[in-house]
C-alpha cells in the first residue's frame, strides 16, 4: 500500500487504498453469484430450492455445493445452470484457481493479488490447462470487467 500511495501519501489515502486492494474477490463474486442462483431458480419455478442453496452456502462452500449439484439435478437443468453461469460473476473460475494455488486457511484472492502480473499469468496458465487459450483470455477479461463494474471505491 505504501508503494501505491508513495506519490501522494496521506493516512486517509493509505486507508482508502488498503480497503480497496484488500477486497477478497472470492467473497465478492460469491455474494453476487448467490443472487444469480436465486434468480436462476426462480426462472425454473424453484425459488425455495434456490434460497436453500444460498442459505446453505453461508455455512458450506458454494463451489462444492454447485459441483455436487450435478448428482442431484436433472442433467438438462444442471447443464442449463452451468451454461448460465457464463452470465454470472466469475466465482467458480476464481475459486477453483484460488483453491489450486493456496492452502487453507489462506483461501482469499485479494484485488491487490489479482492486479499482480504474476497472479494474472498463473491464472491464464491455470485456465488454459482446463479450457482453451481463448476461453482463458475471455475469462480474464470478464473478470476484469466484473471488478471494474463492482468496485465502487476508487483510490
Amino acid at each position: 500500500m505504501v508503494e501505491k500511495c508513495r506519490e501522494d501519501f496521506s493516512l486517509e489515502r493509505f486507508k482508502s487504498a488498503y480497503q480497496y486492494y484488500s477486497r477478497d474477490l472470492i467473497l465478492a463474486t460469491e455474494d453476487a453469484l448467490r443472487a444469480f442462483i436465486v434468480f436462476f431458480m426462480v426462472t425454473k419455478k424453484a425459488s425455495s430450492f434456490g434460497k436453500a442453496l444460498v442459505v446453505g452456502s453461508l455455512k458450506y462452500v458454494l463451489y462444492d455445493i454447485l459441483n455436487e449439484s450435478k448428482a442431484i439435478l436433472s442433467p438438462s437443468v444442471y447443464q442449463e445452470m452451468i451454461d448460465n453461469l457464463s452470465k454470472a460473476p466469475p466465482y467458480m473460475e476464481l475459486y477453483a484457481f484460488m483453491k489450486h494455488f493456496k492452502k487453507w486457511p489462506d483461501q482469499v484472492l485479494t484485488l491487490m493479488e489479482w492486479e499482480s502480473e504474476g497472479t494474472r499469468a498463473a491464472f491464464i496458465r491455470y485456465m488454459i490447462k482446463r479450457y482453451s487459450e481463448k476461453d482463458a483470455e475471455l475469462c480474464l477479461n470478464e473478470t476484469d470487467k466484473w471488478i471494474t463494474k463492482f468496485t465502487d471505491t476508487q483510490i
